[in-house]
């Protein structure tokens, strides 16, 4: 992870966030992080396949290339662009990491691609939350401004059971700047609203590493939302 943060006055955080059709919901999201005091030294991006794609085995997140990566990135951070965007607003060279859900279709369609989805969120959340108590410096976020309303509420749901120590937080922007802006990268400050969302401060306190170890364990061996549900039952 890039060092920039340990000579700054700006607090090192990592941001994971569900992703749609719009990018600008991720870079706005970090500009309100900044202007609040956080450095976003990594973006973790959970989305859902590009049209015209089919499963491929059994594994949770596709593994070939997949041509929107630079696209993406260079849009979420304005790379290369005239203005020299990149370095003006992220010289600290923020990482991206991109996981795209392996399943039949660019949606969540029937039950079985909303467990999948949740299985995807549970294991980056996860890897994620370790990173996080592993590093006493940094500070984990979990943003759901992207995607369809059922992506977010898994993400919000994953992170009780699996990133408990990760603040919530959404962005909205302004109805006039929306309508006059066709790409929504930078929104500036008076046209954006940053909103960090509660979370409930028991949950971290009841789950131990050991159950949260166990739940984790149950979701990837989990079929569907009533498998996990019975196991959940079985592990209390």
């Amino acid at each position: 992870m890039d060092k920039h943060s340990a000579a700054s006055e700006k607090q090192p955080c990592i941001l994971v966030a569900t992703l749609g059709k719009s990018p600008g919901v991720v870079t706005t999201t970090i500009d309100a992080l900044y202007e609040r005091g956080y450095e976003t030294q990594m973006v973790h991006c959970l989305a859902l396949p590009r049209a015209g794609v089919t499963r491929v085995g059994n594994e949770l997140f596709r593994t070939e290339e997949d041509p929107r990566v630079d696209a993406i990135e260079r849009m979420l951070f304005n790379r290369a662009t005239d203005d020299n965007a990149w370095t003006q607003r992220y010289p600290w060279n923020p990482e991206l990491h991109w996981h795209v859900l392996n399943i039949e279709r660019p949606d969540l369609v029937d039950s079985d691609d909303h467990f999948r989805f949740f299985q995807g969120c549970a294991r980056v959340l996860a890897d994620v939350e370790t990173q996080v108590g592993e590093n006493g410096e940094l500070t984990g976020w979990l943003s759901l401004a992207g995607g369809r309303k059922s992506m977010s509420a898994l993400a919000h749901t994953a992170s009780f059971f699996f990133a408990p120590s990760l603040r919530l937080c959404h962005v909205t922007v302004t109805h006039d700047y929306q309508e006059t802006h066709d790409h929504h990268w930078h929104p500036p400050s008076g046209e954006r609203t940053f909103i960090e969302l509660p979370t409930p401060a028991m949950i971290r306190q009841q789950l131990s590493p050991d159950i949260q170890t166990a739940l984790l364990k149950a979701t990837f061996e989990a079929s569907s939302f009533d498998d996990w549900y019975d196991r959940q039952l079985y592990l209390s």
